[in-house]
């Protein structure tokens, strides 16, 4: 417990973190500030650690300190979003919200009537039988169900919601299994793909940066017009450069690697630059953003000149951080930081120190 009047430090949480990770294996914390922490300050506790804490701030202690909230139904609830979906603060707005019936729409009048009734008695009724949803769907009218694909796409992302807030799967299944056996016009497909990347993707990111999704569209990218693709990747660089969390450094890589040749060379090479600069992290290989960027590098779909260019912009920010005055101890921890890119620039380690310390006098000459 500490009285801190604002601008909590960083170093707290760790030093919390620190506390939890020392204690028997399985205990949780919680931290509580009674001021809202920024989303960087919480998407620390993401970074390469295992979940041991939880999150309660701002605005979530205002509701649980009224008389009729259930605190223990809340913790309870917050570890199993843990658990599942690694999330560290949960807030309680949603946890209130788990309390209202699901919000996925039933379909509107504009739909026919065949479509309608499918959708309402099948994939918003009881978990659904694949093989004799297979069997209906091989006889089924076209048309009908290209209307139901169209509203399972859009629909999804309020079916997995609503999935997470009362943990009960079943018409996520549903909708999971519908999408699974059914395989839209190429004229439908087109249509949503363009729909798929340009406003699901933007608005929705985490229900649909994902399987079967990636899968699905990923062949009909190409088809795509050169300003929806276009619009897109202008999605992607922002949303990168706004990425605070590994896990959404693994969805944008999911999303990505399967479309890479296809993008534009402008958007690859700014989308190197974030890769670079996860390579020479001490992130595991296993993870999707340090596999792919060590794909990138080894492969030398990120250039040798493009690295040097990424490591002469870093050289210069390094130097400038400690005012211009670099000392001997200072280029080593320079050097060490960039290690990992000495053998792309085809540097011996043994050389690295000297090579460094030669681009900073070039640089900071010019």
């Amino acid at each position: 417990m500490k009285w801190v009047k604002s601008d909590l430090a960083a170093s707290e949480l760790y030093a919390f973190i620190g506390k939890i990770e020392n204690k028997f294996h399985g205990t949780l914390g919680i931290f509580i500030s009674r001021n809202e922490l920024s989303e960087n300050f919480i998407g620390a506790l993401n970074k390469g650690r295992r979940q041991s804490v939880i999150v309660i701030h701002g605005e979530d202690l205002d509701m649980i300190f009224k008389r009729d909230f259930k605190f223990r139904e809340y913790i309870a609830h917050v570890i199993k979003i843990l658990s599942y979906d690694n999330v560290v603060h949960y807030p309680v707005s949603k946890f209130l919200e788990t309390r209202i019936k699901p919000t996925t729409d039933a379909p509107t009048a504009d739909i026919n009537s065949d479509a309608r009734q499918f959708i309402t008695q099948q994939l918003l009724g009881s978990a659904i039988d694949k093989d004799r949803l297979a069997a209906e769907l091989s006889l089924g009218d076209v048309d009908t169900f290209n209307i139901v694909y169209n509203y399972v796409l859009n629909h999804y992302y309020k079916v997995l919601q609503d999935s997470r807030r009362t943990f009960d799967p079943t018409r996520r299944q549903n909708f999971r299994t519908f999408l699974e056996l059914y395989r839209a016009d190429k004229m439908t497909m087109l249509k949503q793909a363009a729909n798929f990347y340009n406003n699901l993707i933007p608005a929705h990111f985490e229900e649909y940066a994902a399987e079967p999704f990636i899968t699905l569209f990923t062949p009909y990218f190409i088809g795509l017009a050169v300003s929806e693709r276009s619009k897109f990747e202008q999605f992607v660089v922002k949303k990168f450069s706004e990425i605070s969390q590994w896990d959404d450094e693994n969805r944008i890589t999911e999303l990505l690697e399967p479309l890479w040749s296809m993008l534009t060379p402008v958007t690859k090479e700014v989308l190197s630059d974030f890769y670079l600069d996860i390579f020479i992290t001490d992130r595991l290989d296993k993870f999707a953003q340090k596999s792919f960027a060590n794909k990138l590098v080894a492969s030398g779909d990120i250039k040798t000149n493009e690295i040097s260019k990424w490591l002469d912009t870093k050289l210069i920010k390094a130097v400038q951080s400690y005012s211009g005055l670099v000392s001997e101890d200072t280029i080593r921890m320079i050097a060490s930081t960039y290690s990992r890119v000495a053998r792309p620039l085809n540097v011996e380690l043994k050389d690295w120190i000297a090579f460094v310390s030669g681009r900073i006098k070039l640089l900071t000459k010019s």
